[in-house]
């Protein structure tokens, strides 16, 4: 099976996941104070059952650098390849 970079993955993050964006997100709003987004803005929707999804490029880009030897991970280890889309 291929993987392409721009394929969607489907992840549940996890506390320290969650940790990590709300404090991106944070820095942010510091940084730049005249946007009128809130931290909720940053976190990706999750389904009920705690999944969101992702461009998997965009998942490593986010939490790559995170993700180390004997480390809390941000997400769970299972990650869900959605299906292709269709060509058009």
């Amino acid at each position: 099976m291929l993987i392409n970079l721009n394929d969607i993955v489907r992840v549940k993050l996890t506390p320290y996941g969650k940790e990590i964006v709300a404090r991106e997100a944070e820095a942010i709003q510091k940084n730049f104070p005249n946007t009128h987004l809130e931290v909720s803005d940053f976190f990706p929707k999750e389904d009920e059952d705690g999944w969101s999804e992702y461009q998997l490029w965009l998942l490593m880009f986010r939490f790559g650098k995170y993700i180390t030897v004997l480390a809390p991970t941000p997400f769970e280890m299972d990650i869900e390849v959605t299906d292709k889309p269709k060509e058009q």
